[in-house]
């Protein structure tokens, strides 16, 4: 079923410095105003470890480490992982897929998939508070990698008789972007970031193998390469090749989008 198939081509993310009292009414020499400065630089907790509170709805686990280095800059690393199970956003793929086709909405409750990504930022503070308290805007990098398993492939074999697949495979994916957000402390060591919008732009590239339990003929595998070239995703490449009569392998590369957001509690030391 084309359906099907493009649904397994569209599988293809604060501390402020102490104020200084004066003594009486005699205002601190220069030399003592910049060893005071020095000093509320450098005695601040400069570590920030984090949990991302709004990825557990979609059974995602992010952490993020962040260390302050100097008043409006601090650099930071966050590691997400989804351990294997069911596929998020049912709905959605629902939706998109599955009211009108019974057997891409069992494709869609058959499949599993799980997911690693890492992602390095620095952190430019704007605000007058700085030491990683107030809005500021993050360059970012993300590498992120998707295994996918128990994806049915069905198609028409050449009796006419319905034939399925059983395929995985995996995707990988490099992106680029920024992230807006902004970060508050709450007593001394109680931190809430929220990661308003990060846009990210990248590459993917996937492999999907899959076997048949019956010789793949040559109307067979015709059928299947019609099928994903009758898929188009805009500035994708797809390759179908077939190592053997009884296996089907599909390659795809190309662009990928994606939104960095979420609401992370932390705790400062």
């Amino acid at each position: 079923m084309k359906s099907t198939t493009f649904l397994l081509l569209a599988l293809i993310l604060i501390f402020q410095g102490s104020l200084i009292a004066q003594s009486d009414s005699v205002a601190p020499s220069p030399s003592t105003m910049v060893t005071l400065q020095t000093e509320q630089a450098t005695s601040f907790e400069n570590n920030i470890i984090k949990l991302n509170v709004t990825a557990l709805f979609v059974k995602n686990f992010t952490v993020q480490y962040e260390r302050i280095i100097k008043k409006y800059l601090s650099g930071a690393i966050s590691v997400r992982y989804m351990p294997n199970g069911s596929l998020p956003y049912k709905n959605f793929f629902y939706n998109q897929f599955g009211d009108d086709d019974p057997e891409a909405k069992e494709t869609i409750e058959n499949m599993k998939v799980n997911n690693f990504a890492v992602t390095p930022e620095v952190r430019f503070y704007v605000g007058k508070k700085g030491f990683g308290q107030g809005f500021y805007i993050a360059p970012s990098y993300r590498y992120a990698k998707f295994n996918v398993s128990n994806i049915e492939y069905n198609y028409n074999d050449d009796e006419d008789e319905n034939s399925t697949i059983l395929m995985s495979g995996k995707l990988s994916s490099n992106y680029g972007g920024f992230v807006i957000g902004a970060q508050w402390l709450f007593g001394s060591h109680v931190t809430l970031d929220w990661w308003i919008f990060g846009p990210l732009f990248g590459v993917e590239n996937s492999n999907f193998n899959g076997n048949s339990d019956y010789k793949l003929t040559a109307e067979d595998k015709a059928q299947i390469i019609e099928n994903v070239n009758d898929i188009d995703i805009p500035g994708t490449t797809t390759e179908v090749s077939f190592p053997d009569d009884y296996s089907v392998s599909v390659q795809l590369h190309g662009p990928i989008y994606g939104v960095a957001f979420g609401l992370a509690v932390g705790f400062r030391f």
